[in-house]
């Protein structure tokens, strides 16, 4: 074989190493990318921008995917080129092509319910125009001038829904204004204290003139096989955030306590047995150990613990922890004074086409509240109002089912994240994760009047969680508190 023809095989073998470079080197920058959505995240947090961070992420994503595909597709692009004897400058409009129809694939195996409903249809309008445009390049006499101004113009096709989106943002509620942030332990224990919307608004609470919060405090070594962990609880003072009071114990690694408010201003500590304390974590002298199962909730006045006793529930009065009711339901996902509500139990001899039931339990019987297209984890908010969000609304009925209020989330899917005793407001907890393990993009809460579903205030979160920050109302519902071990904070709504 001459030395040409060897040379010409070399150029071709080099194409192999250039597509493994350009994977490994796409693979990592995708681990990275987690930490531009963040950063440009908290940046329009700082500048007071006035849009959902969910709708900011989703053009920013967009942008991230056409820039990995390019880091991807144009190396071994060029490289192709450079065997084939073809300038850079006109192999470098093919492989943005070839970036761009992925990212379209992109868009298309990504739609969800929360993105612009246009994106998934602009996924395969934004081909067509591609190649029709491409194929229309080949008769003018500048091709790879047309053909970048037919990159654009794809690549402005498959962001138009999302620009549209920011363009039509309505106005978003005004700012929560923080009162203080308090540190309760620096550390790295955030996942154990964070682990669920379950836990989260379950380690913070508010009690007569305090701030109550439990959290995981460090190993304490083995007992046998058995981990176990330190247990601390702070009594904050409400107007400065100042610990006043601290409670420590030692219990099973993984058995985070929990803590209830009761509506006369005390608090109880579930950690296996019941036990009711004051304010400042001394007894209030009544405690309660349930023979089998464990406290899963308390009616939103405060005024009747849910206790799962499989089968069934047991009510409890959260003054005297003595059993005030039964309910026949086990797996409820919110109780009040005298009823249960569930999701789990499917009406599809009656209504097959739907795939969200909302089934209310008292002492009468089983009765079917609500029934559609999606809906999820009902709450009561008061005991004659229930709350269920799902598929970018929020609905508000009375017990018998009827709409009392509708309205929209404000930045893509929500978390329930409390109500005030008084039942005049109620919290979403709204935030996006990436990666592998996951890692919380933002994350910031919004203040609903129970009455309309209107807006009320937003409260953003800068010191972002593992998984979800604790959440917790005042009675009146005019303070909120947010945070985890690593800062606790305080902000009054409007």
């Amino acid at each position: 074989m001459s030395k040409a023809n060897w040379y010409v095989v070399l150029k071709w073998l080099l194409i192999l190493p250039v597509f493994a470079v350009s994977t490994i080197a796409t693979a990592i920058a995708m681990e990275f990318s987690v930490v531009i959505d963040r950063h440009l995240l908290a940046w329009a947090s700082a500048i007071h921008l006035d849009v959902p961070p969910s709708l900011l992420l989703r053009p920013l994503e967009l942008l991230v995917i056409a820039g990995l595909a390019l880091l991807w597709v144009l190396p071994p692009v060029f490289a192709v080129g450079f065997a084939l004897r073809i300038r850079l400058l006109t192999c470098l409009p093919w492989g943005i092509s070839m970036a761009l129809l992925m990212v379209a694939a992109f868009v298309r195996a990504t739609g969800s319910s929360d993105a612009p409903f246009p994106a998934r249809w602009i996924a395969v309008v934004a081909p067509i125009v591609l190649i029709g445009g491409i194929v229309m390049s080949f008769r003018t006499l500048h091709r790879n001038r047309a053909h970048l101004a037919v990159n654009v113009a794809a690549l402005l096709v498959l962001t138009m829904p999302y620009l549209n989106a920011l363009a039509r943002t309505p106005k978003q509620p005004p700012l929560a204004r923080r009162v203080w942030s308090s540190v309760l332990q620096k550390g790295t224990w955030q996942a154990m204290n964070t682990g669920s919307e379950y836990a989260a608004t379950r380690q913070v609470v508010f009690a007569g003139d305090r701030v109550l919060a439990v959290f995981d405090a460090g190993s304490a070594g083995y007992e046998g096989k058995q981990p176990m962990s330190k247990y601390r609880i702070l009594s904050l003072d409400w107007t400065t955030g100042a610990v006043k009071n601290d409670m420590e114990f030692k219990g099973h690694w993984g058995g985070m306590p929990s803590l209830y408010a009761t509506n006369d201003g005390h608090v109880i500590l579930v950690e296996g047995s019941l036990r009711k304390l004051n304010p400042d974590l001394t007894s209030a002298g009544i405690k309660f150990s349930p023979d089998r199962g464990g406290v899963i909730g308390v009616s939103p006045d405060g005024t009747t613990l849910a206790c799962a006793t499989n089968p069934g529930t047991t009510l409890l009065d959260s003054g005297t922890l003595k059993q005030v009711g039964r309910l026949d339901e086990s797996v409820p996902t919110s109780t009040s004074r005298d009823a249960a509500l569930t999701d789990n139990k499917y009406w599809y001899g009656i209504y097959p086409k739907d795939h969200a039931f909302i089934t209310r339990t008292d002492g009468h019987g089983q009765k079917l509240i609500f029934h559609g297209a999606c809906g999820s984890r009902p709450e009561f908010l008061t005991d004659q109002r229930v709350l269920t969000v799902g598929c970018g609304s929020i609905r508000i009925l009375d017990i018998e089912g009827n709409m009392v209020a509708e309205g929209q989330t404000i930045g893509g899917p929500a978390t329930f994240a409390g109500v005030s005793q008084s039942g005049s407001r109620f919290a979403l907890q709204f935030s996006e994760a990436k990666g592998d393990p996951y890692l919380v993009i933002y994350e910031r809460f919004v203040v609903y009047d129970s009455a309309t579903a209107a807006p009320v205030a937003t409260v953003p979160v800068s010191d972002l969680p593992e998984r979800q920050s604790w959440s917790a109302f005042s009675h009146d519902g005019r303070y909120f508190a947010v945070g985890n071990p690593d800062n606790l904070s305080l902000y009054q709504l409007p």
